[in-house]
């Protein structure tokens, strides 16, 4: 008697297949022989399925093929059952798949029962496949300024469940896990997208290219190194405008770039001065061949040049100084960055001017320093050291410092955020354009203005209540005098001279201007710091400057000045004409200044 439900063997056992509810009862066994006859009643009773965590998952690509053993022991006199997903499936030590499909997917368990007990092991398998994308995607994209943000598509399916999605942005991994990654619109988002589907059984990729037609330069990795000097015409500097630290040259725009020690690289060994074209992203094509704008490099690292005019600035014994750099090595003209008008006699600048455009870097920057005077770099440096500078100020203190910690450091007169980035950056590390500033310990207030764009002026001229003298050495003969204000100035266009250390912001269009002043004094008190304000202190009555923060000694004490007091206060009628009204509103300044520092 063998049925799908039950099945006998030669000794007369009974044996129950697939048991559920229904196979739950009393069961009669009748045995008889030409002796005589007996039975047995057996009570069954059906108990739910034991529930068998499965102790590992087996994964088998579709298509391939597998094993699954019996991972427990047994011996001769055990029996050994498969069961899928519960179900009684094959009688064998092992399975075999050949060619797996996606319906042998389950839970194998298999048992091993003898008349005193039963064991069972649960393996579960996934047929599966790697992931696949749902549809083609452009995988060429052309980015447009401004523009609506774009979806970057990867959306995929496998088996499982894809489980791992990576998105980077020109090899940096970014933090999206989804398989969409919303493209933004600011100028960065340039480069090469890839994504990254994955499960068990492998991963696809896809890659975008997201490309400007315009050249899109980070001045933050392009014009670092051993970087050419680069202009926009033969003779002037660059004027592409720059947008969130970027650089935007127009498609098929050209420049120039030089290296007055030649190019590094071997196509353009020859050449000292090149003309590049604007060919999209970051590259340029010269000649008819293709670079990275970044890769564009010189033998030697630019240095700053300086050409003395002759032209007094303020007085005997000074001279407009101009810095920047050499466009071809057959002249000495200089197109300039910046000049300083400079003290001959004390070896000092009196104050800079350059023209402030909308396109500087305005981005923290670093160089090596450069001087281009008989005084060396070290001995310049040497007058920056704290300790040889304890006993000059403490002696011109006539006491000594609360803090061994605090001394005059370096100061930018033209802040590097404010030129052109590359080659013009650098001339700002030019110790013509340094004065010492009790900066170690109290410059915050300094540093917001620097924020605000304004710029540093800086002088040895004083007068009025001022009582204390300080000078800094480097112990090799080099001295120098410490100016008791910074401040800081903008013009609107303006072609004023002034020798001091303030800053004036002028506004032409309103006829009106503000000075802002800085005590450069150490450790004053703040009722020390109060007898060195040489006018009525406004900035309190300004919206755009005012805040608690400008009398706290501990940031710098800095007051305000209208035009006509600081003018009568500091001396200065000349550099600086007209322009009385208070400039309270600062939102109407051009984008473009003749900045004196």
């Amino acid at each position: 008697m063998n049925t799908d439900y039950y099945g006998m063997e030669d000794d007369g056992t009974l044996i129950i297949y697939n048991i559920d509810r229904a196979s739950q009862g009393t069961y009669l066994c009748l045995a008889e022989n030409y002796i005589g006859k007996d039975s047995e009643y057996y009570n069954v009773v059906v108990k739910d399925i034991l529930s068998i965590v499965p102790s590992k998952t087996l994964y088998v690509q579709e298509g391939k093929s597998i094993n699954i053993k019996c991972d427990i022991p047994h011996g001769a006199i055990d029996h050994l059952r498969w069961f899928k997903d519960g179900k009684m499936w094959i009688e064998r030590d092992e399975i075999y798949l050949y060619r797996a499909t996606r319906s042998d997917d389950g839970v194998y368990t298999c048992r091993v029962s003898n008349f005193l007990k039963t064991r069972s092991i649960a393996t579960k398998l996934v047929v599966g496949f790697k992931p696949i994308f749902r549809s083609e995607a452009e995988e060429t994209i052309e980015f447009v300024q401004g523009s609506y943000s774009t979806l970057l598509n990867c959306e995929a399916f496998g088996e499982p469940k894809p489980e791992s999605v990576t998105w980077t942005h020109d090899g940096v991994i970014k933090n999206i896990t989804t398989m969409y990654y919303a493209l933004g619109v600011d100028l960065g988002a340039t480069g090469i997208y890839e994504c990254e589907i994955s499960n068990q059984f492998g991963s696809i990729r896809r890659s975008f290219n997201v490309t400007s037609r315009d050249c899109l330069l980070d001045i933050k990795k392009s014009f670092v190194g051993k970087h050419p000097i680069m202009f926009s015409t033969s003779s002037g500097w660059s004027v592409f405008p720059i947008t969130d630290n970027y650089m935007i040259i127009p498609h098929k725009s050209h420049f120039y770039m030089r290296c007055p020690s030649g190019f590094v690289n071997p196509e353009l060994f020859l050449n000292s001065k090149i003309m590049p074209y604007c060919e999209r992203d970051d590259i340029v094509k010269i000649a008819g061949n293709f670079y990275k704008f970044g890769d564009l490099k010189c033998n030697k690292e630019a240095k700053p040049n300086f050409e003395n005019t002759e032209e007094q600035c303020f007085g005997d014994n000074t001279e407009y100084v101009k810095l920047g750099f050499r466009p071809s090595s057959s002249n000495n003209y200089v197109v300039e960055v910046y000049r300083v008008c400079f003290d001959k006699v004390n070896d000092v600048p009196l104050f800079t001017m350059h023209q402030l455009s909308p396109h500087h870097t305005d981005i923290p920057s670093t160089s090596q320093w450069y001087s281009s005077s008989d005084t060396s770099t070290e001995d310049f440096e040497e007058l920056y050291n704290c300790r040889r500078q304890l006993y000059d100020v403490s002696m011109a203190l006539g006491r000594g410092l609360r803090s061994a910690s605090c001394c005059f450091g370096k100061r930018h007169l033209v802040n590097p955020r404010d030129l052109l980035p590359g080659i013009p950056v650098t001339v700002s590390f030019e110790y013509k354009n340094i004065v010492p500033h009790w900066s170690t310990c109290n410059s915050k207030n300094w540093d917001d203005l620097d924020l605000r764009k304004l710029e540093t002026w800086t002088s040895n001229v004083h007068r009025g209540k001022l009582s204390v003298d300080i000078n800094i050495n480097n112990g090799r003969g080099r001295n120098q005098t410490i100016p008791r204000y910074l401040w800081k100035d903008k013009f609107a266009f303006s072609k004023t001279f002034l020798p001091a250390v303030a800053n004036v912001v002028q506004d032409r269009a309103s006829d009106s201007s503000i000075a802002i002043v800085q005590v450069n004094i150490p450790e004053l008190t703040r009722e020390e710091a109060r007898k060195h304000v040489l006018c009525t202190d406004i900035c309190d009555n300004i919206d755009w400057i005012a805040g608690p923060e400008w009398n706290d000694v501990d940031r710098g004490y800095t007051f305000c000045c209208s035009m006509k007091e600081f003018e009568k206060a500091f001396g200065y009628t000349r550099p600086i004409t007209g322009m009385k009204r208070v400039l309270f509103d600062a939102s109407l300044i051009p984008d473009s200044f003749l900045v004196l520092t």
